[in-house]
Order: structure tokens, then sequence, then C-alpha cells
């Protein structure tokens, strides 16, 4: 009995670090579109496909994107946030549907910019699953950007539902 109490308290206490170890940098449940804009840059591609905000999501309303076989659907973030040297992003969202996306952090660094790419993610789901990756910044990533912006692009042939996005700090 006194080892079993002991087990549970180790692993609370664990569950709970790991918790206290991250921290958000952003959240969306996608109720509106106010925090994004669409990129410019989906006229090259066909105009980029269609979106919208949809009801009954994993939690409330989510946003739907769907891309033919010309389009790329890209959308940003308005606002950029403090990337620190050294810092690792994780990106969790909720998903489902066909298609594939990927994540980009674009470090605002004068004249160019600086992109870090997640892995293609393929979606191919009609329940919602949680879908997640973490970017690793480098030493002197401060120094080179002050703030990143997250970018979606949703590649061609897609329909893909996302909800419950979050960017979350991990501890170092």
């Amino acid at each position: 009995m006194k080892n079993r109490i002991i087990t549970t308290v180790v692993a609370l206490v664990s569950t709970f670090a790991l918790y206290a170890q991250e921290k958000t940098v952003f959240m969306d449940p996608f109720h509106s579109f106010s925090a994004w804009f669409k990129n410019s840059a989906c006229q090259r591609y066909d105009g980029g496909g269609t979106f919208k905000i949809v009801p009954d999501g994993k939690n409330g309303k989510y946003l739907q994107v769907i891309t033919n076989e010309k389009q790329i659907f890209m959308m940003n973030l308005k606002d950029g946030f403090k990337v620190e040297d050294g810092s690792n992003l994780k990106v969790v969202f909720q998903g489902r549907g066909n298609g594939s996306l990927q994540f980009v952090f674009v470090g605002q660094a004068k004249p160019t910019a600086i992109y870090f790419t997640s892995p293609k993610l393929n979606i191919d789901s009609q329940s919602w699953k949680e879908y997640s990756f973490t970017i690793n910044f480098p030493k002197q990533a401060e120094k080179s950007f002050k703030s990143a912006v997250l970018r979606v692009n949703v590649n061609q042939k897609s329909n893909i539902c996302i909800d419950d996005l979050k960017i979350v700090k991990l501890a170092e």
C-alpha cells in the first residue's frame, strides 16, 4: 500500500513538473479569423483556396481550408512574438480531413527573413486527432531577428480542419 501511494505521488509530481515547464505563447480556438491574415502570396497559387470558420469543432468553432490541385493556402499570424536564443517552440493542434500542411516560423530580420519550417504534416482522419511538432531555434537566434511570425501553408488538394492551435515554449 505504501509503495502504491509513493508511486502515485511521484507520478503526479512528475506530471505537474512537465506541465509547469511549458509556457503557452499563443492560443487560438478559431472562434474567428481575427488573429490571422491571408498571405498575399496565395495569389501566385490560383488564389490560394477557400477558408471559413465553421461551427461544431472539437471545442466550439474551427477553421476549414480547402485547396484544389493548383492552390496553396497561406495564412500568417498578425502579431509576432519574441524568440529567445536556443528556445524550443512546440505547435499543437487538433486536425481532421485529408491533405497536408506545413508550419513556418518566419524570423523577421532586415533586409531578409529567416525561415524555420516544420516537416510536412499529413492529415488523413475524419475524426479529430492531435498533431504536434517542435521547432528548435539555434543559439544566436535572438541576435538574428527580434520576433517571429507563424505562417501555416495548406498544400494542394487538401480539405483540412484545424482547431485549438497553440504554441508552447518548452523548458530548456
